[in-house]
């Protein structure tokens, strides 16, 4: 029976695929005809389009021009057409390979039993409408994400369908030969996804879609939530839900229409982490969607002139948080602590209450020997509430507006004066038009100049002004904090601001200013958002999103333990939720953690607090182990002893984990001559197969066959706010984790007799 099952399952198989070969050699067929109609327009239009200027100023002329304007939209409609037909035979190429991962025998209400075929895209027989495999995303797919065998439903578009399914099969289908396939149970299924965990890592991400797991599957399709934040423990696969879910939302779209590309934005937080995801849309047959690293936010948010040298990239303000020492790392952790609270949004929103009133030089404005402006009637004017809520900056461009109204009345008197005064100089009589109107305009630049002091609002350079005024700050700061806080808060900002390049904490608040006073359209319209490593956000960085992306609905994924330089803040999602304004949102946990063995993950929860949620699936593996060195030169050496071992074993992906770039720097330089190592830091940040040096910064989100936390040593971990460092570091390591520590080992680290 089981023999004629799988005969069976090998020619649907056989048939699928040659099914996608007729399908791939039409639509070959089709696109070679597209491209040759294409280019015979192109031929015509070319052709049609010499004719002389003079002719467009002629009836025959503008019916020309006519003709031309919609041959031309007709040529957008066929190069269309034809980019869809490539997107048709990238499918059925990849299809071609692995038409279906998945079937489903499910039994409707009224008795009709059908056989779904689930895989990465849908394959349709137009001539008989029949489905020959669906699509992961439909809603009947659902079905194979949530349920065993038994009783079952689905969502679909005209309600809950409920029914039983009969049979839930996985298969392992290369290269186009079905190699085996199981019917799926709990056991089963935790088999072959332990079999799948188990495989080497890569060094892009891969997608999920085999092994979606029932959470994870409801947080890919909420089409409800303005605003779905996801709290999920390290290895959960909050990243690549996050990117299915980007996928899905793209095939099934938001109010009953497919939702474009350009309509989504993927805000990453480093350049490595934004490479390793990049192969994952396309993969599932999608275009890739735009993805933004903060700096490149903040940057198209402020005008370009006041940028100066730039901003400085997060990752080096994370670097010099982490580096820090004495004085200075308390300094750097109160301004981190305030800057990124409420309190200093309020701060933020006194200064912009105060602009017109203490900080906008109104000035007198004369033309023509009559006053068209008052200071304090334009201050007046400007600060009055009616009800207007359009921002500071609207405002004073209509009231720049209104009074360039009364200078162009006065104008035509002003010329007629200045004729006069020109005709009164023999040199300029056969000229005094020409001399007048030169005049006007030198007038018209001076005052314009006069305009634009009061006029146009400087957001970047009164933020600096706001800091270098002791007086002011303290009167804004009144309340926020204690007075010897915001002094040391004061100082400390005001000197960072000095150079030109402008420190990353700072540029979100100028961004925060620019946006209150002039707003932004740029991402008007955008209609979802994926911010991921959402523990590094603040109240101010919701804030700024919630103002950049105000049509946009959130998702925000995060883990509230893998925080960089500070502790675990439960409370985090509820100050985001309130910042953005979306309502309370939707929260979902992923507590069970699919990356690391059982070994590992016990290790790595050594360095999370008491009574934090998380569970390890079960894979087992080797024990972590810890190694220690009298210095760092023999470190290297204890460094290079591993690597070796751990490429016997078969393993390629190996990651050595430091603290800090500069520390990834160094070691770097010690072993590049020993052995083939790549440094991923600020001037790479492409993961290559092999052996990869890089900070624990850049190497969240991503995951490794091998991880060497290098440098686990009392100096740089002496405080029990490392403890989130360390959990990073053990928690990039899918099999094997090993720490390496010179000198005297981190008061941190388990003692040998509780490994």
């Amino acid at each position: 029976m089981e023999e004629n099952q799988f005969q069976a399952e090998k020619q649907h198989l056989a048939q699928t695929i040659d099914f996608i070969h007729r399908e791939l050699a039409r639509a070959d067929a089709q696109g070679e005809a597209q491209k040759e109609a294409i280019r015979a327009v192109q031929e015509e239009h070319l052709e049609s389009s010499r004719w002389e200027s003079a002719g467009l100023h002629s009836i025959q002329g503008f019916a020309e021009m006519l003709e031309q304007s919609q041959e031309a939209q007709n040529l957008a409609r066929m190069e269309s057409a034809r980019d869809n037909t490539l997107r048709m035979i990238r499918t059925l190429v990849r299809m071609r390979e692995r038409p279906y991962f998945a079937r489903i025998d499910f039994r409707f209400q009224d008795g009709k039993e059908s056989a779904v075929y689930i895989g990465r895209a849908t394959l349709m027989d137009k001539a008989t409408m029949k489905m020959q495999v669906y699509d992961w995303r439909v809603p009947i797919a659902s079905v194979f994400y949530r349920y065993g065998v038994g009783p079952a439903q689905y969502e679909a578009p005209a309600g809950t369908i409920r029914g039983e399914l009969l049979l839930k099969r996985q298969y392992e289908i290369r290269q186009g030969e079905l190699l085996y396939y199981f019917d799926a149970n709990e056991e089963v299924l935790d088999s072959f996804l332990r079999d799948m965990l188990g495989r080497p890592a890569s060094s892009s991400m891969r997608d999920i879609v085999e092994t979606i797991q029932r959470d994870q599957d409801r947080v890919i399709r909420d089409m409800e939530a303005p605003l779905l934040m996801v709290q999920g423990s390290a290895g959960s696969g909050k990243t690549s839900v996050a990117l299915h879910r980007v996928a899905y939302l793209m095939y099934q779209g938001l109010q009953k229409a497919r939702l474009d590309p350009s309509r989504i934005l993927i805000l990453a937080p480093n350049a490595t982490f934004e490479r390793y995801i990049s192969q994952v849309l396309p993969g599932l047959g999608e275009e890739q969607v735009r993805t933004l690293l903060p700096e490149e936010l903040l940057a198209a948010v402020l005008p370009a002139r006041a940028l100066g040298a730039g901003i400085q990239p997060r990752s080096a303000w994370v670097e010099r948080r982490l580096t820090a020492r004495g004085e200075e790392k308390r300094r750097l952790a109160l301004c981190r602590s305030f800057k990124g609270s409420q309190g200093f949004v309020t701060l933020l929103e006194r200064f912009l209450h105060e602009l017109p009133r203490r900080w906008i030089p109104f000035a007198d404005v004369d033309y023509a020997g009559q006053r068209v402006a008052r200071a304090e009637l334009c201050r007046t004017e400007i600060c009055q509430d009616r009800g207007r809520k359009a921002p500071l900056g609207a405002r004073l461009a209509m009231l720049e507006k209104a009074i360039w109204e009364r200078v162009h009345a006065l104008r035509p008197a002003r010329m007629e004066k200045l004729l006069e005064f020109g005709r009164r100089f023999p040199h300029h009589a056969q000229e005094a038009a020409a001399f007048a109107r030169m005049i006007s305009i030198r007038e018209s630049g001076r005052l314009l100049q006069q305009l634009r002091a009061f006029t146009r609002v400087d957001c970047v350079a009164l933020y600096r002004q706001l800091f270098e005024d002791r007086e002011a700050f303290v009167r804004l700061s009144g309340g926020l904090l204690p007075a010897q806080d915001a002094e040391a808060l004061r100082q400390a900002t005001a000197e960072g601001l000095v150079g030109d390049k402008i420190p990353y904490e700072d540029a979100a608040a100028m961004a925060y200013l620019q946006l209150r006073v002039y707003g932004c359209r740029t991402f008007a319209h955008l209609r979802q958002v994926v911010a991921d490593e959402a523990q590094d956000l603040d109240v101010l960085h919701a804030r700024l999103m919630a103002l950049l992306f105000p049509g946009a609905r959130f998702t925000l994924l995060g883990d509230v333990y893998q925080t960089l330089g500070g502790s675990a803040e439960e409370g985090l999602y509820e100050r985001l939720a309130q910042a953005l304004d979306k309502g309370p949102g939707l929260m979902v946990r992923l507590d069970k953690s699919f990356r690391c063995t059982r070994e590992i993950w016990e290790f790595s929860r050594h360095f999370l607090p008491p009574g934090a949620a998380g569970e390890c699936f079960s894979r087992s593996g080797a024990k972590p182990r810890i190694h220690g060195a009298a210095d760092e030169a023999a470190l290297a050496d204890v460094t290079l002893r591993l690597i070796q071992e751990i490429r016997e074993k078969g393993f390629q992906s190996i990651a050595v984990v430091c603290k800090t770039d500069e520390d990834a720097k160094k070691l770097y330089q010690q072993l590049k001559g020993r052995e083939a190592v790549a440094l991923v830091g600020p001037g790479s940040s492409l993961l290559v197969p092999g052996v990869s040096i890089l900070s624990l910064y850049r190497a969240k989100g991503l995951e490794f066959d091998a991880v060497l936390l290098w440098g686990v040593d009392a100096a740089r971990y002496p405080q029990a706010e490392d403890r989130g460092l360390l959990y990073v570091g053990c928690t990039r390591a899918l099999h094997i984790l090993e720490l390496l520590w010179a000198g005297e080992p981190s008061p941190l680290l388990p003692k040998e007799e509780s490994l």
